[in-house]
């Protein structure tokens, strides 16, 4: 019986998991916080430390709302149900969390403010729960920031004067060997701890086999960064000299033992990485290229291994770009493979260094080609669009990719993806992206019948970014001066228009553009189109006005539904005008006009 009910309790968490998981983020964050508190209530038993609370705290903080993390663990405190062991643990989450900010703030004093408030919870959590299973990951943590704020040490001492440099530099060292030591005590406390776990777990013990993986996750994480200290420790001293080259062997040599021993995970492939560029630093392209090819080979399975993948290329295309190798034709080949599928819609500093050195490749590969040569053209617009993509961004290449856009004439050359000066120029460029748009559901349809997830993220993404291009480039073409276009080029621009105000929710907008189609054109397929948005419209107006009197959004869906039905009699369209107003008709329990609409729909 006791089996049953764990079991069942099992299957009841997971299935909670699952939904609010993928509910989280759409519904407001105060009421996703108070859902969970209460969803919690009908859990048969406290609840666990590590279950669902952590899965919560990751899936928060993966789509980046950290404050609702802080908050959702803030909440918890509060409620007699939780027990003892999540209330301990709560200082560690928290502590987790501002981390996780910190990592992803790039605003260098708001970092270090969050990292001092995370060391604080750690702290907090180590002197109140010495003996948990959780202290060896806080002593973890503890040490990654300590290596953080090292760096940070060492990016100050690089542009202080000579005479502070050096002992910056010394101070950065020493709190580097400080971060060192944690690291060994945590991956001491780590083995211990996972020691003293059961190798094979009973039905029931999910909760403890699922600590032990993110404890053994833990483990080699503190690993990673400990080998990574020696990488760090190179970047203290000039490079090429000695003491740099030293510690760059150092760290490859740990990075590779990482490596065999985690082949197939992905702390492993990251050490496959970081020795891939401890080799290129030493100045040893071919075992740099060995490990980046290792890792470009794997194929696409999941976000981790894009991200170790597009990483790899990134170093790889820098170095056939590089003076000594000069292998063009592998930077440009690999560059636009990627660029055409993964990486298309990136714009992270990697995806922004692969376009810069994409682009560098074809500069170089144009120059090896005579005056006369043909190709010429075709390697320089290439190089130019992406070099241009990269100067408008900021980041690591942004100067130098401006400076290549001036090299190849850029600067004195009209930019094809600047913003468009005329409607003509704008709705072209919109329909470019709305091609884009169709192309990407259909990449999302094929993905759904195949169970693709990887490729269905993908494509909702690119056709997410392709439907906001589209909207702005048509919303703009409407500001443009027509210029003397005819009607049959500004109206399905305005159709669009109206359709993308409906889809952002601009109602208002999206009323007021349909209706204007709807009574000006009522011939013409947007202005059919572009009234049944305006009905849809009004009735949204009508749904979130909080005046009591909104006889106005009555009077204005009950006109354009009475114009659709009496222009398009026949079409689908009148039936669900006549489906409206007959809601409206229910609402006022007229009964008169509830038999008349219902006579308007087809008894089909």
């Amino acid at each position: 019986m006791m089996d049953i009910v764990r079991r069942k309790r099992r299957d009841s968490i997971s299935e909670f998991r699952t939904v609010f998981v993928r509910s989280a983020f759409r519904v407001p964050r105060a009421t996703f916080i108070l859902a969970m508190s209460v969803a919690l209530v009908s859990f048969a038993g406290p609840v666990s430390a590590y279950e669902p609370v952590t899965v919560f705290v990751d899936a928060l903080c993966a789509k980046g709302y950290f404050d609702t993390a802080v908050e959702y663990l803030d909440e918890l405190k509060t409620k007699s149900y939780v027990s003892d062991d999540v209330i301990q643990a709560i200082l560690f989450h928290q502590g987790s969390v501002l981390m996780k900010q910190a990592a992803a703030t790039p605003d260098a004093a708001v970092k270090a403010r969050l990292f001092s408030a995370a060391a604080v919870k750690l702290k907090q959590f180590l002197a109140s729960a010495p003996n948990s299973e959780l202290a060896a990951s806080a002593s973890g943590r503890l040490a990654t920031m300590k290596v953080e704020e090292a760096r940070s040490l060492v990016a100050v001492a690089l542009v202080a004067p000579k005479e502070d440099r050096d002992a910056r530099l010394l101070d950065a060292r020493q709190m580097f060997e400080q971060a060192r030591e944690q690291l060994s005590i945590a991956e001491k406390a780590f083995t211990a701890v996972l020691d003293k776990m059961p190798k094979l777990f009973a039905p029931g013990e999910e909760d403890q086999k699922q600590r032990k993986t993110e404890l053994a996750a833990d483990l080699a994480e503190t690993q990673l960064t400990a080998a990574g200290i020696d990488y760090e420790l190179a970047k203290t001293y000039d490079p090429g000299s000695p003491d740099a080259k030293r510690y760059l062997n150092f760290a490859a040599d740990k990075f590779s033992k990482i490596s065999e021993e985690y082949r197939t995970r992905g702390v492993g492939l990251f050490a496959r990485l970081w020795e891939g560029k401890c080799y290129q630093e030493l100045g040893d392209r071919k075992r740099a290229m060995t490990a980046y090819q290792d890792l470009l080979d794997l194929p696409a399975r999941s976000k981790e291994l894009r991200t170790v993948r597009v990483k790899a290329l990134r170093q790889a295309i820098e170095i056939w770009c590089s003076p000594e190798e000069k292998n063009y034709q592998d930077a440009m080949m690999q560059g636009d493979d990627w660029l055409a599928t993964a990486g298309g819609a990136a714009n992270d500093a990697d995806a922004l260094a692969v376009r810069y050195f994409t682009a560098l490749a074809y500069q170089k590969q144009m120059a090896t080609l005579g005056p006369k040569n043909l190709e010429r053209k075709r390697l320089q617009q290439a190089a130019l669009k992406l070099a241009r993509a990269v100067a408008r961004q900021p980041g690591e290449f942004k100067e130098q990719a401006a400076k290549l856009v001036t090299a190849l004439g850029g600067a004195k050359e009209k930019d094809p993806d600047a913003a468009p000066k005329t409607f003509l120029a704008a709705r072209d460029r919109g329909r470019e992206s709305l091609e884009k748009m169709a192309a990407a559901r259909m990449n999302r349809d094929v993905a759904n019948e195949t169970e693709d997830k990887e490729e269905l993220a993908l494509a909702e993404q690119q056709e997410k970014e392709a439907k906001a291009e589209a909207a702005q480039l048509l919303k703009l073409a409407l500001k443009l001066d027509p210029a003397g276009s005819k009607i049959e080029d500004i109206n399905p621009v305005r159709y669009y228009v109206c359709f993308f105000n409906y889809d952002e929710g601009n109602y208002l907008d999206a009323a007021v553009m349909g209706e204007y189609l709807a009574y000006h054109f009522p011939k013409s397929a947007e202005g059919r189109q572009a009234a049944r948005i305006a009905l849809a419209s009004w009735v949204k107006v009508y749904s979130a006005s909080p005046i009591p009197d909104r006889s106005f959004e009555v009077g204005k869906i009950a006109r354009i539904a009475e114009f659709i039905i009496k222009t398009w009699p026949d079409q689908e369209e009148a039936i669900e005008a006549s489906g409206t107003l007959l809601n409206f008709a229910i609402l006022e329990r007229d009964t008169a006009k509830v038999i008349e609409y219902l006579e308007r729909i087809p008894a089909e």
